[in-house]
């Protein structure tokens, strides 16, 4: 059958329940697979003369460019920085909400930080993303250091404070003119 023909009006009650589950599982994974292929378009773009893949999808798909250039951005972080998010979406477990405020997370991480420790904070927020929505993600996530990792979120907040107090330093000053 067509999704077009589906009558939603006479469907049982417990199908009604459980389709809008089953469709936010099929919706991520399908924007998974779009974001994927999207990320490795380079070669659509040379096809069509397009200068990347987001000004193509734009000009394909009638998005205003500078999203398609921001769905290009994103799906080629996922590809090179995030393959565990993107792998959460590819099962269903993370939408694309909750895909984007992860990632903006985890790049807010400090430099220097070690592989473990990044993994640690990529895996938790996975983990809460089973149980919390975007906007609860991103509160988790604006302190995930400090979840999983609470001594260098202390010394990276020292070390945050003192840059801060030197540039007040620099920028405060005091004339008397007579």
């Amino acid at each position: 059958a067509d999704v077009a023909d589906v009558q939603a009006v006479y469907m049982p009650t417990p199908v009604k329940q459980a389709a809008p589950l089953r469709l936010a599982r099929i919706k991520a994974q399908v924007e998974e697979l779009e974001l994927r292929i999207l990320a490795t378009a380079d070669d659509v773009a040379e096809l069509t003369a397009a200068r990347d893949a987001g000004q193509w999808l734009a000009h394909a798909t009638r998005l205003d460019p500078r999203h398609a250039h921001a769905v290009l951005k994103f799906a080629q972080t996922l590809d090179e920085k995030h393959v565990v998010v993107a792998a959460g979406m590819r099962t269903g477990a993370v939408n694309l909400p909750q895909a984007r405020v992860i990632v903006a997370a985890l790049d807010a991480l400090p430099d220097g930080l070690d592989r473990f420790t990044r993994t640690s904070c990529e895996r938790t927020l996975l983990e809460y993303a089973a149980t919390m929505d975007p906007r609860d993600l991103k509160t988790i996530g604006a302190k995930i250091l400090h979840t999983v990792a609470p001594d260098i979120a202390d010394d990276e907040l020292a070390k945050a404070l003192e840059r801060d107090e030197r540039r007040a330093r620099i920028k405060c000053s005091l004339r008397i003119r007579s």
